[in-house]
């Protein structure tokens, strides 16, 4: 396992999301201590005159700082030093659980083994920043060792800054691949193993912000697509255009348009129901298949045809599949769900480039209509092994059409429902499901 992707199961955010107020205090403390402004801490300012921690600390912090060792540390360094120690401070001090200042390595493994998943690696890396080896870690043991590994073949501090002072959004990378005709638009971030996340209704590739970061870290290539219809893809007239079997191929599309062969997929909602069909129609290309909030396209048939819940609570679909029903659509009230200002901002612009109708033609073309019968024909199982993740609050896909769901798979299923998420669970528990991608794609 990489040493970012450790640093960050124990809980490093390495840099990612840093609030503008902690980089601006770090400035006013780094001029505080530039008693000569030149811009820069030599080792007197910095370790005789600072005030943080000990001398000794402040000497190996002083070191670990200077990134381009010429007895100097910049703005840039200390910032990106600050943060990381700071970070590292208060991840270990959590650990500490009889608060003596020294983290036992069976504190650290009590906490740090299931954070890693791995009882032998939590062992391993206590021993690394256990530099004595006496069986127990210290302030200046750990933040050496740490500072060395969140630096580990990462950019210069000036540059990891500028990317940390930037949203998701204007960092990821934009192609499009074309799929008979129709460009679809995608972003990517990362290098590694393809990951295809697909969107659902109403959404656009925005909506897999908090785990594209984590994942791109983790050695995976995260490319999240707008479907056709919304934002920047291609919007066909006509309900045809949006038959299930084309909305597979714009998948396998985008995955030939990044140089790769297979990849694995996730989708949530109408994206999950994209990926189920993929998985099952071109398994070749399917490594993995993570599926969010939609059950598989069996069990939700069978739950509208027996459930009257679900047929009570999918009443919004057949609305959906009437005609002249995406004119009462508008692009704020589809932004409605969106909690985060600035991302509703987004969401609302991207709506305004999308198109309502095609929105809808998903449902009419896709969804099953009254009268609604359960499914008897013959089964195509899912050949690779499956995540579902399922938010438990979820009020248009209920939780019962999760049963069975094993039984139109060949291999593994995890399945992990969320008490108190709802439908768009990514953003409801976003960590968590973070996490859960994370330790799922790594066992």
């Amino acid at each position: 396992m990489a040493v970012a992707t450790v640093l960050e199961r124990l809980g490093a955010r390495m840099e990612q999301g840093i609030p503008s107020g902690q980089l601006e205090a770090c400035s006013r403390q780094f001029q505080r201590l530039d008693r000569d402004h030149d811009g820069r801490h030599s080792r007197a300012e910095y370790i005789e005159n600072g005030t943080y921690l000990t001398p000794e600390a402040r000497r190996g912090i002083f070191m670990a700082a200077d990134s381009d060792r010429d007895g100097f540390v910049t703005e840039a360094e200390y910032t990106l030093n600050r943060i990381i120690t700071d970070e590292a401070r208060a991840i270990m001090q959590a650990m500490d659980d009889d608060r003596d200042g020294t983290i036992q390595r069976k504190e650290f493994t009590g906490h740090g083994a299931p954070k890693l998943s791995d009882q032998g690696l939590a062992e391993e890396v206590f021993a690394a920043l256990d530099t004595n080896a006496d069986g127990e870690i210290r302030v200046p043991e750990y933040l050496r060792v740490w500072g060395r590994w969140a630096r580990t073949g990462r950019d210069s501090p000036g540059e990891r800054l500028a990317a940390a002072g930037r949203d998701l959004f204007d960092r990821v990378a934009h192609g499009f691949a074309e799929n008979d005709g129709v460009k679809i638009h995608y972003v990517t971030l990362g290098r590694g193993t393809p990951i295809i996340m697909i969107h659902g209704f109403p959404d656009f590739w925005y909506t897999w912000r908090e785990q594209m970061e984590p994942l791109s870290r983790s050695g995976y290539q995260a490319v999240a697509i707008d479907l056709r219809g919304y934002n920047k893809s291609d919007k066909p007239e006509g309900m045809d255009h949006y038959a299930m079997s084309l909305l597979v191929e714009d998948v396998a599309a985008v995955i030939r348009a990044i140089g790769k062969e297979k990849a694995i997929i996730c989708g949530h909602d109408w994206g999950g129901a994209v990926a189920w069909t993929f998985a099952m129609t071109k398994p070749a290309q399917t490594e993995k298949l993570i599926v969010l909030n939609l059950p598989h396209p069996r069990g939700l048939a069978r739950e509208l045809a027996t459930n009257p819940e679900q047929r009570k609570n999918s009443a919004y679909a057949r609305q959906f599949q009437k005609k002249g029903a995406h004119k009462s659509l508008t692009a704020e009230g589809l932004a409605g769900w969106v909690k985060d200002p600035v991302a509703r901002a987004r969401y609302v612009e991207a709506f305004q480039r999308s198109d309502f109708e095609a929105m809808l033609d998903y449902y009419k073309k896709n969804y099953p209509r009254e009268p609604y019968r359960e499914p008897d024909g013959p089964v195509t199982k899912v050949t690779c092994p499956v995540l579902m993740i399922h938010g438990l609050e979820d009020k248009a896909l209920l939780a019962p059409a999760l049963n069975g769901s094993w039984e139109w798979l060949e291999k593994d299923l995890t399945l992990v429902t969320i008490p108190k998420a709802g439908h768009f669970v990514q953003q409801d528990a976003a960590d968590l499901v973070t996490r859960t991608m994370q330790m799922w794609l790594e066992r």
